[in-house]
C-alpha cells in the first residue's frame, strides 16, 4: 500500500512540474515580447529626439496638425507618448520634445496675446 501512494504521488510531482514547466516556457515568451515592444518603444522616442536636437523633422510623428496665431504658427506632432512643438510666432521661437500631456508653452508666455 506505501509503494502505491509514492508512486502515486510521484506520477503527480511529475504533473505539476510539466504544467509549471509550460508555464514558465509561456512567461519566458511573454517576457522576451514585452521586452522587445518596450525596447522598441524606447528607440523610436530617441530616434525622434535625436532628430529634434538636430532640427529635423521627426519620423514616427501618428497626428501633425499646424495652429495659427496672427503672429505666427506651432507645429505639433503627436508620437508615441510625446508630443514635438515647433514655435514659429513673432513672440515666442523655440523647439519643444515633451511628454504626451505636454500643452503649448507659447500661450504662457507674457508676450504672446
Amino acid at each position: 500500500m506505501k509503494e502505491k501512494e509514492v508512486k502515486e504521488m510521484v506520477k503527480q510531482e511529475k504533473k505539476n512540474n510539466r504544467q509549471d514547466g509550460e508555464r514558465t516556457l509561456f512567461g519566458k515568451i511573454l517576457n522576451i515580447f514585452l521586452w522587445v515592444v518596450v525596447l522598441s518603444w524606447m528607440a523610436v522616442c530617441v530616434v525622434d529626439f535625436i532628430k529634434v536636437q538636430n532640427e529635423k523633422e521627426p519620423i514616427f510623428c501618428l497626428t501633425k496638425k499646424t495652429v495659427e496665431y496672427a503672429d505666427g504658427n506651432v507645429d505639433v506632432c503627436t508620437g508615441l507618448g510625446y508630443k514635438i512643438y515647433n514655435y514659429d510666432r513673432n513672440c515666442f521661437q523655440a523647439l519643444q520634445f515633451g511628454p504626451f500631456w505636454t500643452k503649448d508653452a507659447s500661450l504662457k508666455s507674457d508676450r504672446c496675446e
